[in-house]
């Protein structure tokens, strides 16, 4: 039986191009993938492989749900499982991480928390700007036109090897701005969340 339901990244979808959503449903072996997309990925994957090879072997997570979509929560309890394997030592406090991961998606996914500023996008991109839309510190437009966003840490971060000193220290220091926003913005969302309730 074909999926139908009508997830956020399908609304998205449909909003660009319906017929690149009805393609996706009804024919998905005849849907083609937009070469910028394409050459995103192709970063990623290079990214991934530098991850990979500055940790030697590894043991690549993936999960899925019934229908087809990446399953996150089951990925990271695969790896924490994985870390407790291969680290005896590390074990006890591995396993009793579990208990204390929480999901900061769930409550703005499932409407406990929103406010139209969000815009019907529930990432941290939309939510932080909606939660502190005067808080300089916690705008991703103020940091190093370099690094704003996650397409921009993936493009640069396997190209910083290749880069002249000075440059290669300019995108260091941006991702690691990026990097620390990304943190400060959950740590933010998260006392924010423990305010409302």
């Amino acid at each position: 039986m074909k999926n139908t339901s009508l997830s956020k990244s399908r609304y998205t979808k449909y909003c660009q191009c319906p017929k690149a959503l009805w393609l996706n449903v009804n024919k998905p072996d005849e849907a083609t993938v937009d070469p910028g997309v394409e050459a995103r990925f192709a970063e990623g994957n290079v990214v991934g492989d530098l991850a990979m090879g500055l940790f030697g072997d590894y043991v690549e997570v993936t999960a899925h749900t019934a229908d087809g979509r990446l399953d996150l929560g089951a990925m990271i309890e695969r790896t924490r499982e994985e870390m407790a394997d291969a680290y005896p030592d590390l074990a006890t406090h591995l396993m009793n991480i579990h208990g204390n991961i929480i999901d900061l998606l769930i409550p703005f996914r499932d409407g406990h928390c929103y406010t139209p500023a969000m815009g019907g996008s529930f990432s941290i991109k939309s939510v932080l700007p909606a939660l502190f839309p005067d808080d300089d510190e916690l705008n991703y437009h103020n940091l190093n036109p370099l690094v704003q966003n996650g397409g921009h840490a993936m493009t640069i971060f396997p190209q910083i090897k290749d880069m002249e000193p000075e440059k290669a220290a300019e995108a260091r220091e941006a991702l690691l701005a990026y990097c620390h926003l990304d943190t400060l913005a959950m740590v933010r969302v998260w006392e924010r969340l423990r305010e409302l309730v």
